[in-house]
């Protein structure tokens, strides 16, 4: 027998049974008992990729998909965080992504695991370069004193970018 529900399906009925969802916080707890989850206790852990994961009837969700199902009934094929903290599934953090604006959006650890997305130390001047990809183009967004402003260009670009 095959089951009637797609692997990247959810039932939106089932999800809002079994836990509930707080939109001010991102935090999911459960409705009803469970083995080593009483009524009431947050529920899900982190995985080794930083984002949360429930399990619910048997398989591994990602929490930041269940809570955009449990708001908006539906389950886009792909979303961002939007401030990149994988952890944080508040739905005003949420919003649906092309895999162009996913990558964008994506903190890549560079050489330096302190790195910031978009940022670049070049040694031989002493300064932090901000430069912004999409659609295979780089565009070169300055070279500043710090990263933080360095970054702070970059995030300027990218929420011009999704204006």
């Amino acid at each position: 027998m095959t089951d009637p529900t797609p692997k990247t399906q959810i039932d939106i009925s089932r999800l809002r049974t079994l836990l509930s969802y707080d939109a001010e916080t991102g935090v999911f707890r459960w409705r009803v008992a469970r083995p080593n989850a009483p009524v009431g206790s947050v529920a899900g852990c982190i995985g080794n990729k930083g984002y949360v994961k429930i399990r619910m009837d048997g398989r591994y969700w990602l929490a930041h998909r269940l809570a955009w199902a449990y708001v908006h009934g539906e389950l886009p094929a792909m979303l961002d965080h939007k401030n990149r903290l994988r952890a944080d599934n508040r739905i005003a953090n949420l919003r649906p992504a092309t895999p162009s604006l996913n990558s964008q959006n994506t903190a890549r650890l560079a050489a330096r695991p302190l790195q910031a997305a978009g940022t670049t130390y070049i040694a031989r001047i002493g300064k932090w370069q901000a430069q912004i990809t999409t659609a295979r183009r780089t565009r070169y967004l300055g070279l500043y004193p710090t990263q933080a402003e360095a970054n702070a260009a970059y995030c300027r670009a990218v929420q011009e970018q999704a204006a």
